[in-house]
């Protein structure tokens, strides 16, 4: 969560900007958004009318589009703590160090129990979450063809397109890359731990 904060916008941006601010804009390639998704957040929402609360997986609806209706405004974040171990990892492609929006942005969670979620950004029309329970992905021992298998399966849930970030062809092969180098970097960090 705090690698996805760090390369929110510019240094300026960040000093002023809210974690709220970068989830209610509802862009798809919002940086923060894929571990909020990993981590299960809950988005807190007030009004006149009351309170409510929803899910981070079900807060975005669209490009720009979230499920706030007129008068209601985000008020907090709840990440839920967890029970047992788990290790994360964030990363994302930009054509530039800086304020660039994502091109691919990504974050994979490991859990101890064999469960491997991974939530990504610039990825579709909204960030979205896909997760393996078989714990092959988990397992350090398991073959990296059996691993690419699955993780092909789980990205058959994305569908990028081609803008000025990169083409639609690129967008789909920096996801298998990427997504096996957080695997391993979180199967590294859940052992260390």
């Amino acid at each position: 969560m705090v690698d996805a904060a760090a390369t929110v916008g510019s240094a300026q941006i960040r000093n002023r900007a809210t974690l709220t601010g970068n989830i209610c804009h509802a862009s798809p390639a919002a940086d923060t958004a894929p571990a909020l998704l990993v981590y299960g957040a809950v988005i807190n929402v007030a009004s006149v009318r009351g309170n409510r609360r929803v899910k981070i997986g079900e807060f975005f609806v669209g490009p720009r589009q979230t499920v706030l209706q007129r008068g209601e405004l985000v008020t907090s974040i709840d990440l839920p703590v967890a029970a047992a171990r788990r290790a994360a990892t964030f990363a994302r492609i930009t054509r530039r160090r800086g304020v660039d929006l994502a091109t691919i942005s990504l974050c994979c969670m490991v859990e101890a129990s064999g469960r491997t979620q991974f939530a990504y950004g610039a990825a579709g029309p909204r960030p979205f979450l896909v997760s393996d329970e078989s714990g092959v992905l988990a397992d350090p021992q398991a073959g990296d063809e059996a691993k690419d298998e699955i993780l092909r399966r789980l990205l058959t849930e994305a569908s990028p397109i081609s803008d000025v970030r990169g083409s639609r062809e690129y967008r789909e092969a920096m996801l298998l890359v990427m997504s096996r180098r957080a695997l391993r970097t979180s199967i590294a960090s859940l052992a260390a731990a």
